[in-house]
């Protein structure tokens, strides 16, 4: 099963957290590692009771589910990763690449979590068309994916990418009532 809300994701980021403070952490690593295991275990808080019973189950499938967990699982690292390193376009290639391959397997949850993760990594990017296609995919991704929380996430990326980054404080505070709505 895959809880909607980051349950399951968050606790498989701990667990690559845990195995990347293992190999060899610089000081800067381990000085944000507090910062980023509150922040998978507020993922995890998260996964109320009403966010259990909307689980969604893996495929019957085996094969399909299969490639599904593999793909969570890869990015469960990258997420792990991106707190702890600064490489965003090697991160930002491999959320494309996940973001490809999980095309195919039709699964919401993993869609979203995915697409996320690549509007997160345009956060650092000096292409505001791009960053700003980012988060729009990632707010259908979420919505596909009933995922409400993430949705809220993304929202929030957007009004502040555009206030703060664009410089656009009128488009942003268009966007506070859509926003406010989902």
């Amino acid at each position: 099963f895959v809880v909607v809300g980051g349950g399951y994701a968050g606790v498989e980021a701990l667990a690559e957290l845990v195995r990347v403070l293992g190999d060899q952490p610089t000081p800067a690593m381990v000085d944000r590692a507090t910062e980023v295991a509150r922040d998978e275990l507020d993922h995890i808080a998260a996964c109320s009771a009403a966010g259990v019973q909307a689980e969604m189950p893996l495929p019957s499938d085996p094969a399909r589910a299969a490639q599904i967990t593999a793909l969570e699982q890869e990015l469960a690292k990258l997420r792990a990763s991106l707190t702890l390193s600064t490489q965003t376009e090697a991160a930002t290639q491999q959320a494309r690449s996940i973001i490809e391959r999980a095309k195919p397997l039709s699964f919401p949850p993993l869609s979203a979590r995915a697409a996320v993760a690549h509007a997160r990594l345009g956060l650092f990017s000096t292409d505001h068309a791009e960053t700003e296609k980012r988060l729009y995919d990632a707010l259908v991704a979420t919505a596909a994916a009933k995922d409400d929380r993430a949705t809220a996430e993304i929202w929030n990326y957007l009004v502040s990418f555009t206030a703060n980054t664009k410089g656009d404080i009128a488009g942003a505070l268009q966007l506070i009532k859509p926003a406010e709505a989902a």
